[in-house]
């Protein structure tokens, strides 16, 4: 931004941003962030997202997801869906692993479609596979 003189440029704080024609520093909006002397917002990659004054953007939680630049949230991966952190889509649950709760867990036998099972009756399961005995 400019001096109030107008003889010299200040740089605006990490979070703001101005550009050359302004002599005051605005909040960086929300879904975008503002490193030191920015001149413009920049939008936050799908991944990640920032609520407004941010000098950065903030990655997606595990289980969560934001698929399009400029987010200002994450939204939580449906059931049997998860998601790493910083994920711009959730997939489905690995075969073998529990996805209940927002929480990836092995599961102790047999694990299908992101759920665990109890071996059925008449069968054995090893290494997450079900056989007729």
């Amino acid at each position: 931004r400019a001096a109030p003189d107008g003889t010299s440029c200040i740089a605006c704080h990490a979070g703001s941003f101005s550009n050359s024609q302004s002599t005051t520093c605005s909040d960086c909006p929300s879904g975008h962030f503002c490193p030191q002397s920015a001149i413009e917002p920049i939008a936050c990659p799908a991944g990640t997202f920032s609520q407004g004054n941010a000098s950065e953007c903030t990655p997606c939680p595990s289980f969560t997801f934001a698929s399009s630049p400029g987010s200002s949230s994450c939204s939580n991966c449906s059931a049997l869906l998860f998601s790493d952190v910083g994920a711009s889509s959730c997939v489905a649950c690995p075969s073998g692993f529990s996805c209940t709760g927002q929480v990836l867990t092995p599961c102790p036998a047999l694990g299908l479609q992101g759920e665990c099972v109890t071996c059925p009756r008449g069968h054995v399961c090893v290494a997450h596979t079900m056989v007729p005995c």
